[in-house]
């Protein structure tokens, strides 16, 4: 009985140590802090409420235009299970103007042989009004 306990505390203790050596744990939030800490990466195009738009991400940091608007942005989350990618604007002042919050995807097109993203949702401005957008890259 008490090799039985022992062989059952060592086994987790490995899996524990073998997980944090590969820099991964079993709780779910782990997808969206090591993403907080790298941010994310991609330029999409699209629409926001009607109007043409252009988004690019760097890291943590990008920028954000439409009808000759300039904005910049910032990483706040994203979430590999849900794909859900939150990202707050701020004028060129560094001023909030608001959040997107959407589902940001990558996939690969074979007929195309390149990597396709997308990124659709909502907007919410300060003043809570909310327009949808869809930007995409392909």
């Amino acid at each position: 009985m008490k090799r039985t306990f022992l062989f059952l505390i060592l086994s987790a203790c490995m899996t524990m140590t073998q997980a944090a050596e590969m820099g991964r744990t079993a709780s779910p939030i782990n997808n969206v802090i090591n993403m907080q800490k790298a941010g994310i990466n991609f330029s999409v195009w699209g629409y926001i409420g009607g109007a043409h738009c252009e988004m690019e991400m760097n890291g943590t940091t990008g920028t954000f235009e439409y009808s000759g608007i300039k904005r910049k942005l910032k990483f706040v989350s994203y979430n590999k299970r849900t794909k859900q990618l939150v990202l707050n604007e701020y004028d060129l002042k560094g001023r909030y103007v608001g959040k997107f919050v959407g589902i940001y995807d990558e996939f690969y097109e074979p007929a195309k042989q390149m990597t396709c993203m997308t990124y659709s949702g909502t907007f919410t401005n300060t003043k809570g009004k909310k327009v949808d957008f869809s930007m995409y890259y392909d």
